[in-house]
């Protein structure tokens, strides 16, 4: 008999990507953090991810990194899976932030391809190999296409699937062809949903969960989805991926994690403003996501 179980089967379902917090210096503040995580865990969040885009990875230093990950296990305690991006720049890089997830307790490791140089595919085959084989954690492939300038296609994510030990796919694409076709070629496979505002669209074609940055503003909006997707009650789904879109839509307005900081400050849970070159929003732009938030209820 073939097994149904999934691969990484302690994965999925509602994912906070989480920011990193910093202090008025730009230090860290694992204060804050830990102030934001335990909000999220009391409202349903489902497991955290650790470092990535919304965390402002590539800003911060190894050590950084490795600390703030720390904070999170520290904080979530085993209560729920924490999945650490360890996306480099380099090889070696990536093989140290793997190897001190591992060693902190991550249940899944995931990564970017490698930035900047046009590497070939059996290249960055290797890459997430070496990942693999230095931790020996189940690996999420990050796609993302829109910010590493990598467009794998089917056949390119076909191959990164098939590599031992890669489990699942964070897919942050609005590629919902190639979702469905890899949801069909790897039913095994653990799919996350990457893009916030397409979440009811993905889950229908095979997403197993999302991994959102806007959940951090609003979890109990997702989770109200995802319940009503399993229902069968698409047109309930569909108004309220209609009220996060409006959220969504005015955060995206210019630059989007900034906007996403300046939302979580209003809704209580400051952490700080993103490093530069990341810059401050305007006066004007913050009247208008708090205009929104009040809207719709998520802050006055």
């Amino acid at each position: 008999m073939v097994s149904t179980q999934k691969e990484g089967a302690s994965l999925g379902g509602i994912f906070a990507a989480l920011p990193t917090a910093f202090g008025c210096g730009g230090e860290l503040d694992p204060d804050a953090l830990r102030r934001l995580i335990a909000s999220l865990m009391s409202r349903g969040v489902e497991g955290f991810y650790v470092g990535g885009s919304t965390g402002e990875c590539f800003l911060l230093s190894e050590r950084e990194r490795m600390e703030s990950l720390e904070t999170v296990l520290g904080t979530v305690d085993g209560k729920v899976p924490v999945a650490a991006h360890v996306g480099s720049l380099s090889t070696e890089g990536a093989v140290a932030l793997a190897k001190h997830a591992a060693k902190a307790g991550v249940a899944a490791v995931s990564a970017t391809p490698p930035l900047y140089f046009s590497y070939e595919l059996d290249e960055i085959l290797g890459y997430y190999q070496d990942i693999v084989q230095a931790c020996g954690l189940p690996l999420l492939v990050y796609n993302i296409p829109a910010f590493s300038g990598r467009n794998f296609g089917i056949q390119g994510l076909t191959k990164l699937l098939n590599i031992p030990g890669v489990v699942g796919l964070k897919h942050t694409s609005m590629n919902l062809y190639e979702l469905e076709r890899i949801r069909t070629g790897f039913p095994q496979k653990i799919i996350f949903s990457g893009y916030d505002e397409v979440f009811v669209a993905a889950s229908a074609l095979g997403a197993d969960g999302m991994i959102g940055s806007t959940v951090n503003l609003m979890p109990e909006l997702f989770i109200a989805m995802r319940k009503h997707i399993r229902e069968g009650n698409i047109a309930e789904a569909r108004k309220i991926q209609h009220r996060v879109n409006s959220v969504i839509e005015c955060l995206a307005d210019g630059s989007f994690f900034p906007a996403l900081k300046y939302a979580l400050d209003r809704a209580g849970f400051p952490c700080g403003e993103c490093r530069r070159p990341f810059q401050p929003i305007p006066e004007q732009r913050k009247a208008a996501i708090a205009s929104r938030l009040a809207d719709y209820g998520i802050a006055q």
